[in-house]
């Protein structure tokens, strides 16, 4: 039998699609694009009372995030690097039957993932005090520390590299993330979702809002 994904809002940690079937929400069936006859797996679209709890959660959980040392910031992305090579087949795939790209294109945007973290990782002697000179000749000490909570939007032709590069990018700075992926490549954005959780960030520093483009205003 093949393989067969799920995809539904993250919030706070809390992956709420079984509950959302429960509760009598109708998963949307998502098919290959070169061929409808296979079915690749199921979604269930956020709602507009989920982009709310979702603010919230991330709100939530920004101080925790953006005090935590630059190492350990640097450790989770390192740990989602290691993760998407440890994966590295079932990203294909998946980004092969649900995006409609070639394997090798598949195994490059699974790279490009993966340098995203390990360079935005690489990035911690960013937020190091740094001393600098005015023009009066005085010494300043000036730090850079996260702003909040960043939304993320991305596109479907880069369901992977740009989903996680924007992403890595903000959490790295000490930011907070709601992330919404493409309608079209809801289901590669829930397996990264997955690999976030398991590379150690805590919950609620990510939340997913899988939907359509009218229906998930987070504007």
């Amino acid at each position: 039998m093949a393989e067969s994904w799920t995809a539904g809002p993250i919030i706070g940690g809390k992956h709420l699609y079984d509950s959302l079937i429960d509760s009598g929400c109708n998963p949307q069936t998502v098919t290959a694009p070169y061929d409808r006859s296979i079915e690749v797996g199921k979604v269930v679209h956020a709602q507009k009372e989920h982009v709310e709890l979702a603010m919230q959660s991330a709100s939530q959980a920004s101080k925790l995030w953006r005090d935590k040392e630059e190492e350990e910031r640097a450790l989770c992305l390192n740990n989602l690097a290691d993760l998407l090579e440890l994966n590295l087949e079932e990203l294909v795939a998946i980004c092969h039957k649900e995006a409609g790209k070639t394997i090798h294109d598949a195994i490059d945007e699974v790279r490009e993932a993966v340098d995203f973290c390990r360079y935005y990782a690489r990035q911690k002697e960013v937020f190091s005090v740094e001393q600098i000179s005015c023009f009066d000749g005085k010494k300043m000490a000036i730090s850079r520390q996260g702003r909040g909570v960043f939304v993320c939007i991305s596109p479907w032709n880069f369901p992977l590299a740009i989903f996680l590069g924007q992403i890595t990018a903000a959490l790295m700075a000490g930011n907070t993330v709601v992330a919404k992926p493409a309608e079209q490549t809801s289901l590669i954005a829930a397996k990264a979702a997955k690999l976030i959780d398991e590379a150690g960030f805590p919950e609620g520093v990510f939340n997913l809002l899988p939907g359509g483009g009218s229906e998930i205003d987070l504007h």
